[in-house]
Parts: C-alpha cells; sequence; structure tokens
C-alpha cells in the first residue's frame, strides 16, 4: 500500500511539472501573450507572490492590476506584431542574477533570441535577451515582472 502511494505522489509531481513547462514554454507564452496583446496571459508568466507584493504596496486589486497591463500593453504593444522565428532559440546558458531575497530565484536562463517585428514601418528581425528564472516550483519571465512593474508604477 505505501508503495503505491509513493508512486501515486511521484505522478503527481512528474505530471504537475510537466504542466508548468519549462524555460522554453515561458518565452513562448511571454510572446503570445505580447503578441496578442493579452494581460491575463501576460500575468501568468509572473510569480504569484510579486503579483500580491506589486497589489499590496500599490493597493490594488487582481482586477485593477490586470487593467493596468492591459491599458500598458494596449499602449505600447498593440501597434506591430511580434512573432519567433523558426529555430528561433540558441544555445542556452546559466546567468547569475543578483540575489533578491523577496522572489528567492533558484535558478535563471537566458535566450538569445531572434525575435521578427512587423509595425507601419515594415519588417525587421532584432535579436534579444531574454531570461526565465526559476522560483519556486515553477519558471517565470523576468521580462513580464518589468511590464508589470512598469504598469503599476507609471
Amino acid at each position: 500500500m505505501i508503495c503505491v502511494l509513493i508512486v501515486i505522489v511521484l505522478a503527481l509531481v512528474l505530471i504537475g511539472s510537466l504542466c508548468t513547462g519549462g524555460p522554453k514554454q515561458v518565452v513562448k507564452e511571454y510572446y503570445q501573450a505580447i503578441e496578442k496583446c493579452d494581460a491575463k496571459k501576460l500575468l501568468d508568466t509572473v510569480p504569484k507572490d510579486y503579483l500580491k507584493e506589486v497589489m499590496d504596496e500599490k493597493d490594488l486589486t487582481k482586477r485593477e492590476l490586470l487593467k493596468e497591463v492591459q491599458a500598458y500593453l494596449d499602449k505600447y504593444y498593440s501597434g506591430y506584431d511580434e512573432k519567433l522565428d523558426r529555430d528561433d532559440f540558441s544555445d542556452y546558458f546559466d546567468f547569475d542574477l543578483e540575489e533578491d531575497a523577496d522572489l528567492e530565484i533558484k535558478k535563471a536562463v537566458q535566450f538569445d533570441l531572434k525575435v521578427r517585428y512587423q509595425s507601419d514601418e515594415g519588417k525587421q528581425t532584432e535579436k534579444e535577451e531574454f531570461i526565465v528564472f526559476r522560483y519556486e516550483n515553477g519558471w517565470y519571465s523576468m521580462d513580464a515582472v518589468f511590464l508589470v512593474a512598469m504598469s503599476a508604477y507609471l
């Protein structure tokens, strides 16, 4: 009976880790959120503890924060499309971040991406650095954290 219970627990942990995805999945989710100007999807790439900290500091409800982020996305990201090129992930490497006592980042990975922008001015491809970090049991986007901060504090 104990062996069956251990197998079930291990299976649940494995399924949970597969569902949260890894670093590459976070990159894709972030760019999908930007492409669609979807604040709700963007907030899924930010740790809940950080969102709570921002809401507490700015005295915002989750709905109000979502509205602020959506307004920021609509203002700065609705004028063009951002898509990842095929083979957009080059070799990645561990990236040391300064310790952040609030987030307790366990690991971070930096991706060097080729991102194609399309706007009224035309198409262009740029190389970008994209950092994802592991916090508790999930991977999150440093760029999304930055966008939430810009939305809430401007």
